[in-house]
C-alpha cells in the first residue's frame, strides 16, 4: 500500500472512531441528564459520584445550576470530608 493511500485510510478510519466516540458521549450525557432527574429524590449519593458527575456535566457544557443545587452540592457539603484530591481538581 502506498503512503498516501494509507494516511487517507488511516484518517478516514480516526474520524470515523472520534464520530462513534462522539455519539456514545451525547447518548451518555442525555441519559446521565435523565437520571439525574430522577436523582433529586434521593439524598445519600456517593461523594465520588457527584464529583465525577459535575466534572462531566461542566467539561461537556452541560451544567444546569438547578441539578447542581437539587442534586450533587448538597452531597458535597454534606460529604466534604470525605473528598478525594482529584474530585476537588
Amino acid at each position: 500500500m502506498k503512503t498516501g493511500k494509507h494516511n487517507a485510510l488511516s484518517k478516514f478510519t480516526n474520524e470515523q472512531s472520534l464520530l462513534a466516540c462522539r455519539k456514545d458521549l451525547l447518548q451518555g450525557l442525555q441519559s446521565l441528564e435523565k437520571l439525574l432527574y430522577i436523582l433529586t429524590e434521593k439524598d445519600d449519593l456517593p461523594v465520588a459520584f457527584a464529583t465525577n458527575t459535575l466534572y462531566v456535566l461542566e467539561r461537556n457544557g452541560l451544567g444546569e445550576r438547578s441539578i447542581y443545587e437539587k442534586v450533587l452540592l448538597p452531597t458535597l457539603r454534606k460529604k466534604a470530608e470525605y473528598l478525594h484530591a482529584e474530585g476537588v481538581a
